[in-house]
């Protein structure tokens, strides 16, 4: 053996040495990585998730209040072609208004939800109704969005956690190489 032979001697025994190096020890350290970068992510764009969040709905619920004013464009065209092109469409409409009856004509009384309502189609029209529950509620992640962005105290701690666990990720949970560069 040469004097060369002798310094070059196996590493010792340590507890870094020890440690285990496979899959588990990676996994957790990319977990930790993109966990932290999630929490980071979440707390620098609650306020502008939050906005989305409002645009959207609200977007919803002009474009449901749009559809309903087609729906009723298309119901007073039809009603006033009626008008133009149906002679006896207009005089159903003249007897159910003003309540005139052709002499000796009989009338049998009729509960009032299902008699001849013309007019009154928009005034009671279930579909109408029903178009608040159609436009969604807000996802369940916003209230606790707007309580992030509402206590700024909150966020601080929030990034002061992750900072520490990226701390503690890259300091026991990185694979240590056993070569090291000598300089």
């Amino acid at each position: 053996m040469t004097g060369l032979d002798a310094s070059v001697a196996p590493l010792p025994q340590t507890a870094e040495n020890d440690r285990p190096s496979g899959g588990g020890m990676s996994f957790a350290f990319w977990l930790c990585l993109f966990a932290c970068a999630a929490v980071y992510a979440v707390v620098f764009l609650a306020p502008k998730l939050i906005k989305n969040a409002e645009l959207t709905r609200a977007e919803r619920a002009s474009q449901w209040r749009l559809v309903e004013l087609q729906r009723r464009i298309d119901y007073l065209e039809r009603l006033a072609t009626a008008y133009e092109v149906d002679p006896a469409f207009v005089r159903e409409k003249a007897r159910s208004e003003f309540d005139v009856r052709p002499p000796g004509e009989e009338v049998i009384p009729v509960p009032g939800h299902l008699t001849l309502q013309i007019g009154s189609r928009a005034k009671s029209n279930p579909s109408h109704e029903r178009g608040s529950d159609l436009i969604p509620s807000e996802p369940w992640y916003l209230p606790y969005l707007r309580t992030l962005v509402s206590r700024p105290q909150l966020g601080t701690v929030l990034l002061t956690v992750t900072a520490v666990v990226m701390v503690f990720a890259f300091t026991f949970l990185q694979k240590t190489g056993s070569r090291r560069s000598e300089g």
